[in-house]
């Protein structure tokens, strides 16, 4: 999942995608928890505005909405996530979170 990330941030798209095809790989044989395969969605979520991109997002929200339900992670946790930054502003993540005015995270890259 970190690898994948740092590949996001220095823009380099070909080993961004392979990243994330082997970190949900990892994830399947492994059997990550929701929110962790929340985590991972929401780092390899499609850039484009596209059906594909929201699609992801639904699907993260229901990963979240799980995790939240089961107590897995609190509302607190997903809100501060910096890797949430990614779906912060859609609408799903905002119901979920019930906060409107989400605080902004960052992610400065390891260099």
């Amino acid at each position: 999942m970190s690898l994948a990330l740092c590949y996001k941030n220095q823009n380099e798209e070909t080993l961004f995608k392979e990243e994330c095809q082997l970190a949900r790989q990892l994830a399947g044989s492994k059997k990550f928890k929701d929110y962790e395969l929340a985590r991972l969605e929401a780092i390899c979520i499609p850039e484009e505005n596209s059906e594909a991109r929201l699609d992801c997002i639904k699907g993260i929200c229901q990963l979240i909405k799980r995790s939240l339900e089961s107590g897995m992670v609190h509302v607190s946790l997903v809100k501060q996530d910096p890797l949430m930054q990614y779906i912060r502003n859609s609408l799903c993540f905002q119901d979920l979170v019930g906060d409107n005015e989400i605080q902004q995270i960052n992610i400065v890259p390891f260099m």
